[in-house]
C-alpha cells in the first residue's frame, strides 16, 4: 500500500471521528487542520526522487544556483524576461531569494512551499466545500502528483489566483484579482489563463450556453492544432506537436462529472449559491482538454479550472437523496482509491 493510499485512509479516520457525528464549525475547521499537515507532511518531506516529473531536479539546481545570486541582479532577470524576452518566470526566482533569507536548506524550501499551498488550499475548502472529507479525498486522487510532487512553480501560482483568487472573484473585486495573477504570472506563466475566468464565472448556465459550449468542444477538438500558437502563449512554454500526448483517464472521467453536472444541474442550482462559478469553471476545463492532445504539459492550463471539481463533486453527491447518499459515497471513494493506487508514481520520503 502506498503512501497516497495510506494518506487518504488517515484523513477517512479523522472524517469519520470528527465529522461523521454532529458535525460542528469547530470540528470542520480541526479536521481541515489535521488534512492540511498531514499534506504538508507528504508534500515536504518527500525525496527530490519523487514523482514522474525530471524538473524535480531541476528546481533543486537552481535553488542551488540562487545561494551565489546577488540582489542586485534581480532586476536584470525581470529586465531579460520582459523586456529582451530572454528567460522566464523571474518571480521565481525572487520566491527562493526570500525563502534563502531564513534558510538556504531545500528540504525546508519544499515544506514552505507546501504550507503556502496546503494552508490556502485549507481556507478554500472550509469557506466553499459541503463536503470536505472528500474534497480532500479528491485532491489526493487527481491532483497530489502534480500540484503536492512536482510542479512546484505552478503548485505557488495555483496557491495565489485559484485558493486566494476564489474569493476576490466571489466579492468582485477586480483589480486584487488583477494584481494577484499579474504577480503569479512572474512565478508561472501559465496563471494568467484565469484572469478571463474573472468575467466568465458569473456567467449564466442557460440551455443555449450549454449548447453553445458542447458545440464549441468539437471545434477546438478538430482543430486543435491551430490552436498551439495560442496555447503556447497561454502556457508560457513553446511546445510542439506530440505523438504520444494526451490524458485519455483523466478526460474520461471529467466527462463523467460534465454528463453528470448537467444532468443535475437543475438540483444544483437551487441548492448552491456558487454553481455559477463551478460549471463556468468545469466548461472552460472541459475546452482545453483537447489541446491536451496536442502535447500532455498543456495540462497546466486545464489544471487551473479542474480543481475547482473539488467543489462541485460534494455538491452534486448533495443532490443524491439521504437513503442513497452514502453508498453513491462510500461507491466513489473506493473507485478513486483504486484509480490512486495503480496510478501513483513513485513516492520516498527524503530519508529513505
Amino acid at each position: 500500500m502506498n503512501a497516497y493510499v495510506i494518506n487518504i485512509l488517515l484523513i477517512m479516520f479523522w472524517a469519520m471521528a470528527l465529522l461523521l457525528f454532529n458535525p460542528n464549525k469547530l470540528k470542520k475547521k480541526a479536521f481541515i487542520a489535521i488534512a492540511t499537515i498531514q499534506w504538508i507532511f507528504v508534500s515536504g518531506l518527500r525525496n527530490i526522487t519523487s514523482g514522474a516529473d525530471p524538473d524535480t531536479i531541476e528546481y533543486l539546481r537552481h535553488f542551488n544556483s540562487v545561494k551565489n545570486m546577488p540582489w542586485s541582479k534581480i532586476p536584470v532577470l525581470f529586465y531579460n524576461t520582459y523586456v529582451k524576452g530572454v528567460g522566464k518566470d523571474p518571480g521565481y526566482t525572487v520566491l527562493v531569494k526570500l525563502v534563502q533569507v531564513f534558510t538556504k536548506n531545500y528540504q525546508c524550501y519544499l515544506v514552505i512551499v507546501a504550507i503556502i499551498l496546503f494552508s490556502s488550499l485549507a481556507v478554500w475548502v472550509y469557506k466553499n466545500s459541503k463536503m470536505p472529507c472528500f474534497s480532500y479525498i479528491l485532491f489526493s486522487t487527481l491532483f497530489y502528483s502534480f500540484f503536492a510532487v512536482t510542479g512546484t512553480r505552478q503548485t505557488i501560482a495555483t496557491a495565489l489566483v485559484v485558493f486566494i483568487g476564489t474569493e476576490l472573484i466571489k466579492k468582485r473585486k477586480f483589480f486584487p484579482f488583477l494584481l494577484i495573477c499579474l504577480i503569479a504570472s512572474t512565478i508561472h506563466k501559465s496563471s494568467m489563463c484565469l484572469l478571463p475566468f474573472y468575467f466568465l464565472s458569473q456567467k449564466k448556465i442557460t440551455r443555449k450556453y450549454i449548447l453553445f459550449v458542447l458545440a464549441l468542444f468539437p471545434i477546438i477538438a478538430v482543430f486543435r492544432n491551430q490552436f498551439l500558437d495560442l496555447l503556447n502563449f497561454i502556457s508560457g512554454y513553446e511546445y510542439e506537436e506530440l505523438s504520444t500526448s494526451g490524458a485519455k483517464s483523466f478526460t474520461f472521467f471529467y466527462f463523467v462529472i460534465v454528463i453528470v453536472s448537467l444532468i443535475l444541474l437543475r438540483y444544483v442550482r437551487e441548492n448552491s449559491k456558487n454553481y455559477k462559478m463551478y460549471y463556468n469553471a468545469l466548461f472552460l476545463g472541459m475546452l482545453f482538454i483537447p489541446l491536451v492532445f496536442v502535447h500532455p504539459s498543456l495540462m497546466r492550463v486545464v489544471q487551473y479550472f479542474s480543481v475547482y471539481l473539488m467543489l462541485l463533486v460534494p455538491e452534486l453527491i448533495m443532490c443524491v437523496q439521504k437513503k442513497y447518499r452514502n453508498l453513491v459515497y462510500i461507491a466513489i471513494v473506493i473507485v478513486l482509491m483504486i484509480i490512486t493506487n495503480i496510478y501513483t508514481s513513485n513516492y520516498s520520503f527524503f530519508w529513505q
